[in-house]
């Protein structure tokens, strides 16, 4: 009988959680009034607009 190679759950190394994103983002904080402003203010100007 050979041994088990998963050790039991109590000795397997916990995963680290790291948060890399904010929870809110610079464009979600606000400045517009909608999505479709925003989406209004990022047209290049030779687009026209």
């Amino acid at each position: 009988m050979s041994p088990d190679p998963t050790p039991p759950a109590s000795e397997k190394p916990k995963k680290l959680v790291v948060d890399l994103l904010p929870d809110v983002t610079r464009d979600e904080e606000g400045g517009f009034e909608s999505r479709d402003d925003f989406l209004r203010g990022e047209v290049p100007p030779h687009h026209g607009g």
